[in-house]
């Protein structure tokens, strides 16, 4: 089974945003999540009590925590990206990714995959992930990933 697929930028940000948040490392997922407010909040408390360096603390704890929080998304701002087409093809224990680059084939058998609400998402053996939208999938071939992930396949 084969199904077209076409990742937009809107896409390319979900994917992106989604990497971000959702680390292998659960230290470095928590960090994200919260570092950034909990420097902001540290700064306006630095700055609510002046004292010899409270103000440049806090000042560089607030500029800091924001530049932190903001980080994904200024890189999404200034990031080039031109829409990428491709095909996907379901076999028996693999999946083959078809573009104008080349031919990707990927073992399923080898590979830790699962699903969330609106991806597929298949971690590959050097830790890096493929992410697949489920809405630009062909029902057929939405129907057989979800059958081959469900397996452990």
């Amino acid at each position: 089974m084969r199904s077209e697929l076409v990742i937009t930028k809107k896409d390319y940000t979900r994917f992106y945003l989604y990497q971000y948040y959702h680390s292998p490392n659960l230290l470095t997922r928590i960090l994200r999540y919260i570092c950034g407010p909990v420097l902001v909040a540290m700064g306006i408390h630095l700055l609510s009590y002046p004292q010899k360096f409270g103000i440049a603390y806090g000042g560089f704890c607030i500029g800091y925590g924001i530049y932190y929080t903001a980080k994904p998304f200024l890189f999404l701002l200034f990031k080039k990206f031109t829409p990428q087409s491709g095909f996907l093809e379901v076999k028996d224990t693999h999946l083959l990714f078809e573009s104008k680059e080349g031919k990707s084939l990927v073992d399923l058998t080898k590979v830790k995959s699962y699903k969330t609400t609106s991806f597929f998402v298949i971690k590959l053996e050097n830790n890096h992930s493929v992410i697949i939208p489920k809405e630009k999938l062909s029902l057929e071939v939405k129907e057989e990933l979800e059958r081959k992930i469900q397996a452990g396949i």
